[in-house]
């Protein structure tokens, strides 16, 4: 059996691989040579120019560095960069300091010398090791179980940004993009987590109806409540340059909703199908009906603390939006009405809502996989006799 889980497994890598390259068509990203990594040596000057305009003055702090390159083909060379920082982000942003390492823009002057302006700070560095300490936890706390969340995390990682999103950018149809990657993640994730057994059936028929749920809902509130996808001035620039103007901004919002619902789904449904498969091994001879209203009891228990998380984790990503609208003195009614927060309400909502459908969904057919199958099949410590024993309140008599 561990052979042929192995060999399940190595198929559906190699369908999911190939369905990467046929689907995304996808040219690999190439780094710009003119894109390098320097490091500051030393602060040569740090001033301001003042730009005069009808409405007034802007002023912009100009600091300029010596700095090493520290990849590509100047590496090692020394040269002057230029980091500028305007009037509106000058309060929070960060002055180039000696030690730093920014990303740089490179160019050639008119004698021939080279220049670099500073963007970004480097900050890889960082998320590297907070990546690696997750991971690292994981596996320190999970073993194996840890070592194959590993595994599927990455995959989900490859599947959205590298093949996901580039099939976006290459015009395919942003709601059939998020349905199919949305189902073999599902799919993927499943197999490798939990294995070939009835709990995965159980989970994935349970998440595949909450991510159906959960489409169904977006698509007809986005009828009702006009939604153009125009939420903010990134979704206009995207309309422009992504494969030449010719992008579908609500499929976009549409696949942001359904790949945001992906996780809550999946993490409601293995929950679910998994409560119940052990309730069904210890108690031999528990009765589908008994099964289901234990689903949906631990159902209950579970979707509080799960929509708050999408409520919060919708709410804090759209945080600087809100506070902006607030501090324009803008009512609730009106706050509410902005596509760019109904959007994401419509999300937070949609969401919840299809995390809802998987708990009875994946009560039901875990019910009916284990009625079907006689039980667990396995045998338990417990007295034969002893569901039938268990006390009933009025609630299940009703039943």
């Amino acid at each position: 059996m561990k052979n042929f889980h192995r060999f399940i497994i190595s198929v559906i890598l190699l369908m999911t691989i190939a369905l990467t390259m046929v689907f995304a068509n996808a040219q690999p990203t190439e780094v710009k040579e003119e894109t390098v990594r320097c490091r500051v040596q030393e602060i040569l000057s740090d001033s301001y120019d003042v730009t005069v305009f009808s409405g007034g003055e802007i002023y912009t702090r100009v600091i300029n560095f010596r700095g090493e390159i520290l990849n590509g083909k100047y590496k090692g060379q020394t040269l002057l960069v230029r980091q500028e920082l305007d009037e509106l982000g000058q309060i929070n942003a960060y002055p180039a300091k000696e030690g730093d390492v920014f990303f740089l823009h490179l160019t050639t002057g008119e004698r021939g010398q080279l220049t670099g302006f500073a963007s970004d700070h480097v900050r890889s560095g960082t998320l590297a090791l907070l990546t690696a300490a997750f991971f690292g936890g994981l596996v320190l706390f999970g073993g194996l179980k840890g070592l194959k969340t590993v595994f599927s995390l990455s995959l989900t990682v490859i599947l959205v940004f590298c093949w996901f999103i580039p099939s976006i950018l290459n015009g395919k149809n942003p709601v059939a993009a998020a349905l199919l990657v949305s189902f073999v993640i599902i799919f993927a994730t499943l197999l490798i987590v939990i294995g070939i057994n009835q709990k995965t059936i159980s989970a994935l028929l349970g998440c595949w109806g909450g991510i159906a749920a959960a489409g169904i809902i977006c698509a007809v509130s986005m009828y009702t409540m006009r939604i153009t996808g125009l939420v903010d001035s990134d979704s206009g620039i995207l309309m422009y340059v992504a494969n030449g103007g010719n992008i579908n901004l609500k499929g976009i919002v549409f696949a942001g909703i359904i790949i945001g619902a992906l996780g809550a789904t999946m993490d409601v449904a293995v929950s679910v199908a998994a409560a119940l498969h052990e309730i069904a091994e210890q108690a031999v001879g528990i009765t589908p009906r008994q099964l289901v209203r234990s689903g949906l009891s631990i159902g209950r228990d579970m979707m509080g603390t799960m929509s708050n998380t999408l409520i919060l984790a919708y709410a804090g990503g759209s945080l600087q939006v809100i506070l902006l609208m607030f501090s324009q003195q803008m009512n609730f009614e009106q706050l509410i009405n902005r596509e760019m927060v109904a959007v994401e309400l419509l999300q937070a909502l949609a969401g919840s809502i299809g995390m809802l459908c998987t708990i009875p969904i994946t009560t039901v057919v875990t019910a009916w996989l284990i009625s079907r199958k006689g039980g667990s099949g396995k045998k338990s410590a417990l007295p034969a006799n002893w569901p039938q024993c268990m006390p009933f309140d009025n609630d299940e008599k009703q039943l």
